[in-house]
């Protein structure tokens, strides 16, 4: 699962490796790093519950993006307390990409 890789360290690079073409262009990619700054006063992640959510297949709504993609919230335990980590997934083939 890529999330525990994502926000273990807090470090935007790995969410660059695992990202959707389309969450890297603009504004979305010049804010990261400042986003993960501000995330890192979390903390260690302690503890990442299974996320849930649901797989659904056609335009995601507010976007040009047509396929298959996953809704999912997992509950999370960092350092600094607990948080909810939201994620959109996109399929890729074979695999998922983080939105």
């Amino acid at each position: 699962m890529n999330v525990p890789l994502v926000v273990a360290t807090w470090n935007s690079e790995e969410l660059v490796k695992r990202a959707a073409p389309e969450m890297l262009v603009g504004p979305a990619k010049e804010q990261m790093s400042k986003l993960f700054l501000q995330l890192s006063k979390l903390g260690k992640l302690k503890k990442l519950d299974t996320p849930l959510g649901q797989v659904t297949t056609g335009y995601y709504p507010g976007t040009q993006f047509k396929g298959t993609w996953a809704d999912c919230v997992a509950n999370a335990e960092f350092e600094a307390g607990p948080a909810r980590i939201k994620l959109v997934l996109k399929r890729d083939g074979e695999g998922w990409q983080i939105m």
